[in-house]
């Protein structure tokens, strides 16, 4: 996509304005037939591959906001946000299902996944 000189009128940017820009490092999480990318503390996901392997998070998407950590298991993924809860997705068998735990699952820092959990 082109430049667009006006692009950041339309904004409210005038002459003069100053503007800050954050580059993050974009972060990467896999299964053995899946991948996530994000940005940590950003409000998206990318993620694709086969869906029994983690690659269809629909039902957690707009769950999956302000993302720290990823980690995969063979076939799913846990995410840790901000608020320091965890979304999971993927084969429930591999862990893609957490919702019988889902209230033990506050205050945490870090996840580690292994090949079914």
């Amino acid at each position: 996509m082109p430049f667009r000189s006006d692009s950041l009128q339309l904004c409210g940017v005038q002459d003069g304005d100053s503007l800050t820009a954050v580059a993050q490092q974009p972060k990467m999480a896999a299964t053995w037939g899946a991948f996530a990318l994000w940005c940590v503390g950003g409000g998206r996901v990318v993620r694709w591959g086969k869906a029994h392997s983690g690659g269809d998070s629909s039902s957690v998407q707009d769950n999956l906001k302000n993302v720290q950590q990823i980690c995969g298991t063979s076939a799913a993924f846990a995410a840790v946000l901000v608020d320091e809860t965890v979304v999971t997705w993927g084969n429930p068998d591999r862990a893609g299902e957490s919702s019988k735990v889902q209230h033990q699952l506050m205050s945490v820092q870090r996840i580690c996944g292994t090949d079914r959990a």
